[in-house]
């Protein structure tokens, strides 16, 4: 079953815009003209920043199209290693979690299989819980935190043969 949306979410980010300017190109495949609705948000710190507190949680929908988008900035502290976990609140629904460097623009990862890849980018895919440990020394600029759900549920499972017994003949 493939994934069909009637929405697109994108983040761009402001060192990624010419002299903070954008062109926005929307096209579809439909031979016969098409309306679109667009809509232009401006994320807040408070619904973007993630905070070292386990009473503190954030909440995000995210689809195959539209990504769930947040930073992390170490605190000046001691502790040099956090442990972040991403939970399913509703249906365990096939996701990727890709922790990125804080240094760079995360706006070019919305596709799962770019979540994968970059330098110092880790990734999980899960149904339920994810876990990864973020290291302060890998990541001295902080790191951007990306929740996508896949079109297919393939990335969450492995493939594996049963081994067979051995029988033997009477």
């Amino acid at each position: 079953v493939l994934f069909r949306s009637d929405g697109h979410t994108k983040i761009l980010c402001q060192n990624s815009l010419e002299d903070d300017t954008m062109k926005l190109t929307v096209s579809s495949r439909a031979s016969a003209a098409k309306k679109f609705n667009i809509t232009l948000e401006l994320l807040q710190p408070k619904d973007f920043d993630l905070e070292v507190d386990s009473n503190k949680t954030k909440e995000v929908a995210i689809s195959p199209t539209a990504m769930g988008l947040f930073r992390f900035t170490f605190p000046d502290t001691a502790e040099t290693m956090f442990l972040l976990t991403v939970s399913s609140l509703d249906v365990e629904v096939c996701s990727i979690l890709s922790v990125q460097d804080g240094g760079r623009c995360p706006g070019i990862h919305d596709e799962e299989r770019d979540m994968r890849s970059g330098a110092g980018t880790q990734f999980q895919t899960f149904l339920g819980t994810a876990a990864l440990v973020l290291e302060k020394a890998r990541y001295p600029r902080g790191v951007h935190v990306v929740l996508l759900a896949q079109e297919e549920d393939t990335g969450c499972y492995r493939k594996s043969e049963i081994g067979r017994a051995s029988c033997r003949e009477r």
